[in-house]
């Protein structure tokens, strides 16, 4: 293994933080173990975890409001400081390092803490302090080529060599020869990225037009296309290498009528949700996809997107009344589980099958509701956990590392305790837009401890998801390609150093360095006003379905 043995050490309440750190850690190959607080006693630490502290060469200390309260952290630092103490007696002061990571900027340093070495994260992006954390983790070298603004000016690299004496100052005077005249610049890739690379036309639906969408779904090791039109409905199984598309057996008699119009499909757990309209009223039926033929009726009037988790589904829905409700059902058969009412906006009821508001995330279901409130409610039992008012409508909730997040129409983005819905910050990045549409009307992409959000002005935002700091912010295109107003309605995608955005209208795909936020490349798909629909990663390509009932790969 590179680099030291580590120690992770956060409060429970931090484990949010802990992802990107592992992270970084695994990929610079560095043996490490965490303190992992929720398993541990509140009066002593277990044998194991007193081992792993005695054996680490760092000590990586997650510093925020709540650091300081968690019995946890209180008692393993107790042990590390100890340690330290002991090799300062005895001359080996380089044995072992603290570093403390600061994640609030509001967290006061006390005068132990400023004794040592700290790293503040808050507003910095995640590339500059993951390089400084490399430093005294030992898999910072040369030819790592740590850029001279993350190390000096910021103001980290005279107190990284205080800290450190002089190995790591010859290594900071180096590292400023190499690029005294030159500046840190992005490779031009474009002759590579932004290439279209293999086309698979979906049957008939490749000879006329789609009305409706054309939408990819990876699922169980395999990857679908749904082709959907008012009159025409049809799944395929796709083979990239071949390059073929498989369509697959679906008896669509049960429904098919001179007066039905599909509306929505989508594939989830092995089940084909379809909406339907006849005589102007919408129907949700499901169909076995292992079989093609029809399961099951939902009695209800219009439900929105489907998640399915385990042996249920959840989703919003609205009642032949007119009522609306976030609701439970049996994925087998269709049978309500719960339900709990909401406020939904009555402009959506009749297109509230293409409308994104619901996520599920460890036994906890959260909704976004038209009464600008965000609930969190069990997934077992329906039990509402907890509910957070806001000022205005939110886009669906994104949860990741014990965090919950979404951005509101007013411009704002929050985050949330998952389990408590306590906040934890919130950061105003615009405002409702002069037409009165919503700043935002995307979920957002969240990538390690980087958040990308569209906003409808024609902006993709990076934002860090331990502060709400703006990272930095790229008009679509450029200053002059900016082509507005851009429908942007799908989350980014994000490869490696690479994140994608897609306007179905005017019909484009961008993409972006994320380190900084960069211009990297815009495809412009051929025919006339391309739809270009909801992009899939699969194995390092982008994928996307036109109108033209086609599916498309770009190299990223």
């Amino acid at each position: 293994m590179a680099g030291k043995k580590t120690f992770l050490c956060y409060a429970a309440e931090d484990e949010h933080q802990v992802p990107a750190l592992a992270a970084a850690l695994d990929a610079w190959d560095v043996s490490f173990h965490r303190l992992d607080p929720t398993e541990q006693p509140a009066e002593a630490l277990r044998a194991e975890t007193v081992n792993e502290i005695r054996d680490c060469e760092v000590y990586v200390r997650v510093c925020t409001s709540a650091t300081r309260g968690s019995p946890q952290v209180v008692l393993a630092d107790e042990i590390f400081l100890k340690l330290l103490e002991t090799d300062r007696r005895f001359g080996n002061r380089e044995k072992r390092k603290l570093v403390n990571l600061i994640f609030d900027s509001g967290y006061e340093l006390n005068e132990q803490e400023k004794a040592t070495l700290y790293i503040e994260t808050a507003r910095k992006a995640r590339a500059l302090w993951f390089e400084q954390l490399a430093v005294p983790l030992g898999v910072a070298t040369l030819q790592q080529r740590i850029s001279r603004r993350a190390l000096v000016g910021t103001g980290i690299g005279a107190s990284l060599a205080v800290a450190f004496g002089g190995s790591l100052a010859a290594l900071l005077i180096a590292q400023q020869r190499q690029q005294q005249e030159s500046q840190f610049i992005i490779p031009d890739t474009n002759h590579v990225s932004g290439q279209l690379g293999w086309t698979i036309p979906l049957g008939d639906f490749a000879k006329a037009p789609v009305e409706e969408a054309t939408n990819l779904v990876y699922e169980n090791g395999a990857l679908y296309a749904i082709a959907l039109d008012r009159n025409r409905l049809g799944v395929f199984l796709l083979s990239p290498n071949k390059q073929i598309a498989l369509q697959l057996p679906l008896d669509l008699s049960p429904i098919r009528t001179n007066l039905a119009l599909f509306d929505t499909a989508y594939l989830r757990g092995g089940m084909l949700f379809v909406t339907y309209e006849e005589n102007k009223q919408p129907h949700n039926t499901v169909f076995d996809l292992g079989t093609g033929s029809l399961a099951y009726h939902l009695d209800t009037g219009n439900i929105g997107v489907p998640v399915v988790v385990g042996k249920n589904f959840y989703t919003v829905n609205v009642s032949q009344a007119g009522e609306s409700f976030v609701s439970a059902f049996r994925l087998q058969d269709g049978s309500l589980v719960w339900q709990r009412p909401i406020s939904l906006d009555p402009t959506l009821y009749n297109s509230l099958d293409s409308v994104d508001l619901v996520s599920v995330s460890r036994g906890l279901v959260y909704v976004s509701t038209f009464d600008h409130s965000v609930s969190c409610f069990d997934a077992s039992t329906g039990n509402r956990r907890w509910q957070f008012h806001l000022n205005g409508q939110a886009t669906a909730p994104i949860v990741s590392g014990g965090s919950v997040y979404f951005a509101v129409w007013d411009g704002s983005i929050y985050s949330l305790d998952a389990a408590t819905g306590r906040q934890r910050w919130k950061a105003s990045i615009g405002e409702t837009l002069s037409t009165g549409e919503p700043f935002w009307n995307s979920t957002p992409t969240i990538d390690g401890s980087t958040m990308y959000i569209v906003s409808m002005d024609g902006y993709l935002h990076a934002v860090d998801v331990g502060s709400g700091a703006l990272y930095w912010r790229s008009v679509l295109g450029s200053e002059k390609t900016n082509d507005g107003p851009f429908d942007l309605d799908y989350p980014p995608v994000v490869y490696r150093n690479v994140v994608v955005v897609v306007s179905a209208a005017p019909g484009y795909l961008f993409a972006y360095d994320v380190r900084d936020g960069s211009f990297r490349w815009r495809y412009i798909p051929l025919g006339i006003e391309p739809h270009p629909y909801q992009p899939l990663l699969y194995n390092g390509l982008v994928l996307f379905g036109l109108d033209d009932g086609k599916v498309y790969s770009l190299n990223p």
